[in-house]
Formats: C-alpha cells, sequence, structure tokens
C-alpha cells in the first residue's frame, strides 16, 4: 500500500497506440476504478484512500490527480478490488463529504469527453439557491445513466445557480432537455 502524499501533476502522458485506440471503460463492464471530484487543493493521496477505507471499502490504491489546464480542478483516481465494491462505493458515497467538500463520484474512463460523450452533456442554469448537486442528479436521473454531475458554487458552497449532468447516452440528454427545459423547479424557471 504505497501512498504518495503529494499532489501529483497529470501532465500528459505518453501512451501506445494500442492505448489511444481501447475502448473506454464502461459502467457495465468490471471495471473497479472511480473518479472522485470536487476535491480540495492539497488534499493527500493517503486522506482519499483512508476516506473509502474508514468506510469498510477494500480499496487498492487511491491518486490524486491536479488538472494541468486548472490547478484548483484536484481529483482522486481509486481503485478498488473489484467491481461490485466500486459500485457500492459510488452508491453510498457520492455527493458526501470529504474534507469539506462535497464531492462527485463516476466511473473513470479516460474517454469521458469524447466527441460522442460531449453530445450527452447538458448544461442547466436559474436553479434556486436551495438546490443541491444531489437533487440535480435525483432529478435528471429519470432521463437516463448519469455518468457525472456537477454544480458549481462559490468558495463558501453556495450555488452558482448553474450545473452540468453528463448522461451516458445524446438520446438520454435530448429527453432531458426537450422535458425541463422552461420548467418551474422550486419556484424557479430553469434552462436547460
Amino acid at each position: 500500500m504505497e501512498e504518495s502524499k503529494s499532489l501529483e501533476s497529470s501532465a500528459p502522458k505518453r501512451r501506445s497506440r494500442a492505448d489511444r485506440q481501447a475502448k473506454p471503460a464502461e459502467p457495465n463492464s468490471e471495471n473497479k476504478t472511480l473518479y472522485v471530484g470536487g476535491l480540495k487543493p492539497g488534499i493527500s493521496s493517503q486522506q482519499v484512500y483512508d476516506y473509502f477505507a474508514d468506510h469498510k471499502f477494500s480499496v487498492v490504491k487511491g491518486k490524486i490527480r491536479v488538472s494541468s489546464k486548472d490547478y484548483s480542478n484536484v481529483f482522486g483516481i481509486v481503485n478498488f478490488c473489484s467491481h461490485a465494491e466500486a459500485q457500492k462505493a459510488l452508491d453510498s458515497l457520492n455527493n458526501t463529504d470529504l474534507d469539506g467538500c462535497n464531492i462527485r463520484i463516476m466511473w473513470f474512463n479516460q474517454n469521458l469527453m469524447s466527441k460522442e460523450r460531449e453530445q450527452a452533456n447538458i448544461y442547466v442554469k436559474d436553479l434556486h439557491s436551495s438546490i443541491t448537486q444531489k437533487d440535480l442528479s435525483d432529478k435528471f436521473s429519470e432521463f437516463g445513466t448519469i455518468l457525472s454531475v456537477k454544480l458549481e458554487t462559490f468558495a463558501n458552497k453556495e450555488s452558482r445557480g448553474y450545473g452540468y449532468v453528463q448522461f451516458d447516452e445524446r438520446e438520454q440528454a435530448v429527453k432531458a432537455i426537450q422535458e425541463m427545459d422552461g420548467t418551474l423547479w422550486n419556484g424557479k424557471t430553469i434552462t436547460v
């Protein structure tokens, strides 16, 4: 269980041609790795590892990465002993608090922002200040499988009034837009 206690750069690493052409891991495959977003700058790999281990999950490794484009974008990559264990962690710890930050957890996927995936990503604005990231996830989950939800917040954790929902398929995003755009939610008309 070797764990680095410092932030590690996520500078792009040279990958082989086979790696670049490999299909991304899908949630229904035997993926054992989760992405943990919304972490506080300065958090260590050991803290992320301990968070999941303290919740009784069989963690193999936890690493911290920092986006090369936005140094405040700190995220973790956590490997579990099995797909089932990772699924349980995703189901029980998504949108929970880790070291003062509301974390978002999703399946780790190198190609999440491919052109195909980008078309399944929607923007939701004019949200009431009481809407939480979990509320956003719950509200839009009726339209399909959600890969990621992010509610943008200020430093004091208050909502900025907008967020993003990424679906598994473009058709799910289209349906959400058609059914939710212009609807009333907590007294405000939202734009999707």
